[in-house]
């Protein structure tokens, strides 16, 4: 069965095991855990072999309300995984939840705890149902860093989250402060064990009613340990009477003990099938089959009957999906098997097993399976050789925080001897943003392709897939021309089935077209392309069409933008492919940012970007843009929020471009809320040149103009004025008609403070007819208390008068009133839009969460708290701490206010 990835391995985990027909009712226990429902943590800690799972099991099938299951292993313990798990989990009861948290989780590098976590919880509260999350087997997860995510969450946990806990032992999280708050409940050892009653019942169910007097003894004996009252049960059932050992039960004992009373009876080649599938954390019965059989192990018998024979006796097998297709050992069980394995086959029984799992796992199509069990072999040739065969099928399903993941489980010391695998690190270099490094990985590329001996087709393949990466050296260096004909070489070249390599190449020659002055030859170029293409959505199409919006962003041309980002997005969500639907949305949410539609650009921006694609770049412009809306309603604090949080990830990941950019922003922030001896101070200290290409949404090059013209004694004009006329004819060089715009209103207000009028005019009037056509409304306005003292220099011309008429209806003022954007009185609401000062700055994607806005539509009708949780089925204490959230979000003290402000806000 041919299974993506890791998607099956979670499916697998993603549900309770089912409960043997042989289960004792322990009532006393499921009321217990029925208890604690509204407590943020329960904790079922016991050694193994106490029915932990069985007990959370059979209380989650008789409680009520939303329940997710999370069974983890020893690979959960890297972070990402764990995180990728959990939010699986969560969305077997809540489809799409958590699609930051689980952005943020697949970011290369990960972000910091504290961000992962508040992004979980504040997506959880969004959830509104009361939802059950049980992680089962947590004693697998040893890094810090899991642990530290589940202790920020439990530090502010949200009001509808029950987590519960199954462990062997207790887990580093702040249980001390939990149990003195009253937030946590527990269940321990002491609890789980048997009775003598219950012992006696279990015995005569499981071994026959004529056992039922040995319960008591028994149950003495092995101190009410639930697995060692089964093994009992087990061998009396098989008519082979033993006295359990008086030792106290633990891990020891249970291997003891099932060696001797289990494996012996099974028989020899029992035994051997066994022992030689212990190592697998998983098993149907055609892996069993083929693994024991002539081309595996070459035991005798049949490894799938053996399987069937295993759940037919119930014999320490645990059910991994509802098909009761796959299967795992008990731990204990695996965890002696192995050992028995390596002292009877030796040392390396179980690399030989991971070897022929690798082979088989590979053949059906589960490739992180095969990648796993090559590494858990320390087979690293056949490792490589698997990254390199399936490494391109991540990049066309854009899957690259996979991709990345992939190449560090490869020893460096393969990894930079292999020019295909340093090939695919370069093109994972280029997807973050660093372009210089994935060049300089291309010179070592080079050198090994010298000395390789592959095939000259094999060897051309590799040299065409390189130039497609080097096709951006000269585009970035401002040489078009030469990547025109760099990109079309390696179009000509690469083969149809290279779809991200070409779709790159793509869009290198669409925007090398376009900074050549060659518009219509861009679009027909990228046409063509979408032509030749097939009716298939693949990445190539995806490619194809953010090429385009490059290209229509460049050109000021917001009609075609918006139509074009809109077929990206559909592209990207219908195909899967998460870079293509990010920059969609990208594009969709700058485009109404430009044009004046702010509600349009913050809902876009906010609800579909995050850091879940390794590409930083869109979701940090992305953030200066909703940034930009929130100055624009006059939250100062929120959009200095944002400018930090980018800033502080671009300092976590030590990316200098990215640093330089985010101070730029801050400083661009200083300038709109009146702070201009902190733009100036940023403006002394920075080194700036105006850069060849300018393809995103904020351009440092305008705030350093603006900045040196905010020197009150006008010491920085002549400065701002040479820097201002190299950025115009950089960008005029160019052909960048967007930015264009911007770089003729800061040259009209140097003019403007040089009192040339002329210059005024000319400026000012270029970038109108330069704006005009696509309707670009906000680089005027966001000049603020700037733009009348402009509008009111210059003659303006009949046929741009109705867009100088848009421009003061849009700021709320006439040209020689000054237009206050940017401070907390901000300019006037366009109707129907959020006020986004009462929106808090933590990234949420919406004002009110659905289950606050359902709270606060109850209000008018003066219901009390029990009133209203009765209604929505939660607790009044989840209804109190809903009413304070939609509080603070409206910035009201209390009920009556609140309800005043949602009708101000039409929420009601």
């Amino acid at each position: 069965m041919n299974v993506p990835d890791r998607s099956l391995v979670l499916e697998t985990k993603l549900s309770p095991p089912q409960v043997t027909a042989d289960l004792l009712a322990r009532p006393h226990l499921t009321e217990r855990l029925e208890s604690y429902r509204w407590l943020p943590l329960t904790l079922v800690s016991a050694p193994a072999g106490y029915g932990k799972t069985t007990l959370v099991s059979t209380w989650l099938s008789s409680t009520e309300g939303v329940h997710a299951w999370l069974s983890l292993d020893p690979p959960d313990d890297e972070p990402t995984l764990f995180v990728t798990a959990l939010v699986a989990a969560i969305r077997t009861a809540a489809a799409g939840a958590c699609a930051t948290t689980l952005g943020l989780a697949n970011t290369t590098p990960p972000p910091t705890t504290e961000t992962l976590a508040s992004a979980f919880v504040r997506e959880i509260a969004q959830l509104g149902e009361s939802l059950v999350l049980v992680l089962d087997d947590y004693h697998a997860i040893h890094r810090r860093e899991a642990h530290d995510f589940l202790t920020a969450v439990l530090r502010r946990p949200p009001a509808n989250l029950h987590l519960v806990i199954s462990t062997r032992h207790d887990p580093p999280l702040p249980l001390s402060r939990l149990r003195a708050r009253g937030q946590l409940g527990e269940v321990r050892a002491s609890e789980l064990r048997f009775t003598d009653l219950e012992a006696s019942r279990f015995l005569a169910r499981v071994a026959g009613e004529e056992h039922v007097d040995r319960g008591s003894a028994y149950n003495r004996r092995i101190e009410g340990w639930p697995t060692g009252l089964r093994l009992a049960a087990i061998s009396l059932r098989k008519r082979l009477p033993i006295e359990p050992r008086s030792a106290t039960p633990g891990i020891g004992y249970a291997r003891d003990y099932l060696l001797q009373e289990v494996l012996d009876v099974l028989g020899p080649e029992k035994r051997e099938a066994l022992e030689w599938t212990s190592p697998l954390g998983r098993l149907r019965a055609d892996l069993c089959r083929w693994l024991l059989g002539p081309d595996g192990i070459g035991c005798h018998g049949d490894g799938g009957e053996h399987l069937a024979d295993l759940v037919r006796e119930n014999l320490f097998l645990v059910p991994l999906d509802d098909r009761q297709e796959w299967y795992r050992y008990h731990h204990l069980f695996q965890d002696m098997l192995v050992r028995e394995l390596e002292r009877r086959h030796g040392a390396g029984s179980a690399a030989r097993v991971f070897r022929l799992a690798g082979t088989w796992f590979e053949r059906h199509g589960m490739v992180e399976d095969a990648l796993r069990c090559h590494v858990s072999s320390g087979d690293t040739p056949d490792a490589a050789r698997l990254v390199r065969k399936h490494g391109r099928g991540l990049m066309d399903q854009e899957r690259w925080a996979r991709l990345d993941r992939w190449l560090r489980l490869v020893p460096p010391e393969v990894l930079e001897d292999d020019p295909e695998l340093l090939l695919l690190k370069a093109w994972n270099l280029e997807n973050r943003y660093l372009i210089p490094e994935a060049i300089a990985l291309l010179e070592k590329v080079d050198t090994l392709l010298a000395i390789s001996e592959r095939s000259p087709a094999e060897l051309g393949a590799i040299r065409h897939q390189a130039e497609a990466l080097r096709s951006a050296l000269p585009y970035l260096h401002g040489d078009p021309e030469r990547s025109v004909a760099m990109a079309t070489r390696a179009l000509e070249k690469l083969a149809p089935d290279l779809l991200s390599e070409r779709g790159y190449a793509l869009i290198l020659l669409v925007l090398a077209r376009q900074m050549s002055g060659q518009r219509g030859q861009a679009v027909e170029d990228a046409l063509n392309a979408l032509r030749e293409s097939g009716p298939k959505l693949t990445t190539f199409q995806g490619r194809v069409f953010t090429a385009l919006c490059f290209n229509y962003w460049l050109e000021a041309d917001s009609q075609n933008l918006a139509l074009t980002a809109e077929r990206a997005l559909s592209i990207g969500t219908q195909a899967g492919l998460p870079e293509t639907e990010q920059f969609g949305r990208y594009f969709m949410g700058i485009g109404a940012y430009v044009t004046g539609d702010l509600a349009t650009a913050e809902r876009t921006l906010s609800r579909g970007i995050s850091r879940f694609s390794t590409r930083d770049n869109t979701w940090i412009h992305a953030m200066f843009a909703r940034a930009l809306v929130r100055q624009a309603y006059g939250d100062d604090d929120g959009a200095g929020s944002m400018a930090d949080e980018v800033l502080s990830h671009a300092l976590e990941v030590q990316n200098a471009h990215q640093i330089q950019t985010a101070q730029a922003f801050r400083a661009e922030l200083a300038l709109r809320q009146e702070r201009p001896a902190e733009a100036l101070q940023w403006v002394t200290s920075a080194e700036m040149r105006p850069s060849v290409h300018m393809l995103r949404f904020y351009i440092p090059e305008i705030t350093y103009v603006r900045g040196l013209l905010a020197d009150p004694g006008g010491s920085q004009v002549d400065k701002a004025r040479a820097f201002s006329d190299a950025l115009l004819e950089r960008v005029t060089h160019a052909h960048n008609r967007r930015v264009a715009i911007d770089a003729h209103l800061v040259a009209a207000l140097v003019a403007l403070r040089l009192n040339q009028h002329e210059g005024v005019q000319t400026h000012l009037s270029d970038a109108l007819k330069a704006a005009q056509p696509g309707g670009l409304i906000r680089p005027f306005l966001d000049l603020g208390s700037s733009l009348p003292p402009l509008l009111g220099a210059i003659e303006v011309a009949p046929d741009l008068t109705a867009f100088v008429a848009q421009l003061d209806s849009a700021s709320g003022s006439g040209p020689a009133t000054a237009f206050e954007d940017g401070t907390t009185h901000g300019s006037p609401r366009p109707e129907g839009s959020p006020d986004l000062r009462a929106i808090s700055v933590s990234g949420a994607a919406d004002f009110l969460t659905d289950r606050e806005l359902e709270v606060l539509l109850m209000l008018p009708d003066r219901l009390s708290n029990k009133e209203i949780a009765k209604r929505i089925f939660v607790s009044p204490e989840t209804v109190k701490k809903h009413l304070s959230s939609v509080y603070a979000k409206l910035d009201v003290p209390g009920r009556r206010e609140a309800v005043r402000k949602a009708h101000q806000l039409g929420l009601l």
